[in-house]
């Protein structure tokens, strides 16, 4: 297995990128309507998603629910690469680095040369 890793800022930074993105695209009319309709399905529980639901009742602002929101992201992601590298064998390249096209594709291409059927 290959994968794709960054340095933790990066990835945070990514992250939160995305949950912008999200909320830019709509989620909080998706948690709005789950809100209201289906708070205790599985959906409303999706990452974060729980986290806006006190901007809806007004006892949370908006910006601080969705910094609860990142905050689930990040620690979600962090869980997820904890995972990998306890349970599977995983080469991990970093994206950061200059050259880690070139080391992926190196590694790729020995591998299959080496296991050749």
């Amino acid at each position: 297995l290959i994968g794709l890793n960054d340095d933790r800022l990066s990835s945070n930074d990514r992250i939160n990128y995305r949950v912008d993105l999200m909320v830019e695209n709509g989620v909080l009319n998706e948690a709005k309507w789950l809100y209201d309709n289906y708070r205790e399905v599985q959906a409303a529980r999706a990452i974060g998603l729980q986290r806006t639901f006190p901007y809806f009742s007004g006892e949370d602002s908006l910006e601080n629910c969705v910094e609860k929101f990142k905050t689930k992201h990040t620690s979600f992601a962090k869980r997820q690469l904890t995972w990998f590298r306890n349970r599977m064998t995983v080469q991990f390249y970093n994206v950061s680095e200059t050259d880690f096209k070139t080391k992926v594709a190196e590694d790729v291409d020995r591998f299959l040369n080496d296991n050749k059927v």
